[in-house]
C-alpha cells in the first residue's frame, strides 16, 4: 500500500513538472489590510463604487483588504490609510495564531491538541485578536 501511494505521489510530482505548475500558488494569498480615513461618512460610498470592500466600518475609518492597484488609487488620491499588512496571522511566543473569515481563532494543531485536553472547568484564558478600535460589544471581553 505504501509502494502504491508513493508511486502516485511520484507520478504526479513529474505531471505537475512537466506543465511547470507554480506551487507556489498553493500557498495562502497574503493579505494587505488597511485602515483607510474619511471626514465624512457620506465617502464611504466612493470608496465602495471604486471597489473597496469594508470589513468593518468605525466612525471615522473603515478596515478594507486591499490591492496594488487600490493601494495605488490611494495614494494618487490623497487619502490617508494606515496599512496594517495581514491581520490574519498574529505570534505569541513560538505559536503562529490565524484567524478565518468568520473572524475565529485557528490554533497550531500542536496546541490545538493540547486544548482539547483541557477540562471546561480548568482555568483557561482566551485569545481575542481586536483589530481597530474597540467596538461596544468588544468592551465585554475586559
Amino acid at each position: 500500500m505504501k509502494n502504491k501511494i508513493l508511486k502516485v505521489a511520484i507520478v504526479l510530482l513529474f505531471v505537475f513538472s512537466i506543465f511547470n505548475f507554480p506551487f507556489q500558488s498553493l500557498n495562502a494569498l497574503s493579505s494587505n489590510y488597511s485602515l483607510i480615513y474619511f471626514e465624512t461618512p457620506s465617502e464611504v460610498q466612493n470608496f465602495i463604487s471604486n471597489g473597496f470592500v469594508v470589513e468593518e466600518l468605525y466612525s471615522d475609518s473603515m478596515l478594507c483588504n486591499i490591492t496594488e492597484a487600490q493601494e495605488e488609487w490611494l495614494t494618487d488620491n490623497e487619502v490617508f490609510y494606515q496599512s496594517l499588512g495581514d491581520i490574519t496571522k498574529f505570534h505569541v511566543q513560538n505559536y503562529e495564531f490565524a484567524s478565518n473569515d468568520k473572524k475565529e481563532i485557528l490554533y497550531p494543531s500542536d496546541l490545538n491538541k493540547e486544548l482539547f485536553s483541557i477540562s471546561p472547568s480548568d482555568k483557561s484564558i482566551k485569545v481575542v485578536q481586536f483589530i481597530g478600535p474597540v467596538k461596544k460589544n468588544g468592551k465585554k471581553f475586559y
